[in-house]
């Protein structure tokens, strides 16, 4: 079976990770090296892998996610990879964006605020409570209130994954935006590598952050 070891690459976006500057993103210039022992996970293909990012910075901002190998992190350095990613927007068949599909939708955890507060805010839906085939959990960093989006809150969101000839090196990609300012808040999604590329080798969990694709380095 393939083992798939998972590292993150954060670009000014706080994502809660054990394994680096205390959960979160760093704020030290010039970054701090990655440890040669900084694995976050290890999964096989189609094995479900739980993120949850804070919510700060409004309605305007986004977060991306993009999975591509360990072997081509140099990519992210090019001066066209901004224009990669759309690229592979673009170009996805139709139908394939999945991010409105019962069960791979996004919800927000809610840890700045009593239930009431989200049952009376009109962008979030029902709670989702531990036991419901929705529920997201994560070893280190557990759920405490969790909340559907209303539908119409989804609209924007990208959630692809499939093969495309000309960046055959981009295992999926995942665009969320910021729906409220809440930095003391996250959302959350599962996501699964489905093992395209080549086993035993990393993969890098790269989130960037503020308008659509602009990486920041902090």
């Amino acid at each position: 079976m393939y083992i798939y070891s998972i590292k993150l690459i954060l670009y000014y976006l706080q994502v809660r990770t054990p394994a680096r500057t205390g959960g979160q993103a760093s704020t030290v210039k010039p970054c701090q090296t990655r440890k040669v022992n900084d694995l976050h996970a290890q999964v096989g293909p189609g094995q479900k892998l739980a993120i949850k990012w804070a919510t700060g910075h409004g309605f305007w901002s986004y977060n991306t996610l993009v999975v591509l190998s360990g072997q081509d992190e140099w990519r992210m350095a090019s001066s066209g990879f901004k224009d990669i990613l759309q690229e592979y927007i673009d170009d996805a068949p139709e139908g394939s964006n999945q991010a409105e599909v019962e069960g791979l939708q996004r919800l927000h955890g809610g840890d700045q605020y009593d239930a009431d507060y989200y049952e009376d805010d009109p962008i979030f839906g029902e709670q989702v409570f531990e036991g419901d085939d929705l529920y997201i959990e994560h070893e280190h960093y557990l759920t405490d209130k969790l909340f559907k989006f209303q539908s119409a809150e989804l609209t924007e969101d990208i959630r692809l994954d499939y093969y495309n000839e000309k960046h055959p090196w981009l295992e999926a990609l995942f665009r969320y935006n910021n729906r409220k300012h809440l930095a003391h808040d996250y959302d959350a999604i599962e996501l699964a590598i489905e093992g395209r590329l080549p086993p035993y080798i990393y993969i890098y969990i790269n989130l960037v952050m503020c308008h659509p694709f602009a990486l920041f380095s902090v």
